[in-house]
């Protein structure tokens, strides 16, 4: 792997940042538009969970290089209090987060 990029996650700016160095290696991998689309989206939403439920933590972005192909690893890395019952947030359906309305989901 090489080309690691960190990005420290504190505030709504350091996303927007994790976002476009996430773009610019994959688009340097040679991902399409479209795969680069879902590529910042899911950093976005990793990031941003970091952000509500750890308030800091690190984006780290790699080119991944095996013979034939390239990707990206997208790692997020916090020190939130993590997640007591595993097997009920696995649970279909489950939600710490807020609805559209504002309202807490169950």
């Amino acid at each position: 792997m090489s080309d690691e990029t960190r990005v420290k996650i504190e505030s709504d700016t350091d996303v927007v940042l994790a976002r476009g160095h996430g773009r610019a290696i994959g688009r340097k991998v040679g991902f399409s538009d479209t795969d680069l689309t879902i590529i910042v989206t899911a950093i976005s939403e990793v990031a941003r969970n970091i952000l509500i439920f750890a308030k800091t933590g690190e984006i780290v972005l790699k080119t991944a290089d095996q013979p034939g192909k390239r990707g990206i690893v997208i790692i997020a890395k916090d020190n939130g209090p993590g997640i007591s019952d595993i097997p009920l947030a696995m649970q279909d359906g489950y939600s710490r987060g807020k609805d559209c309305d504002g309202r807490a989901e169950q």
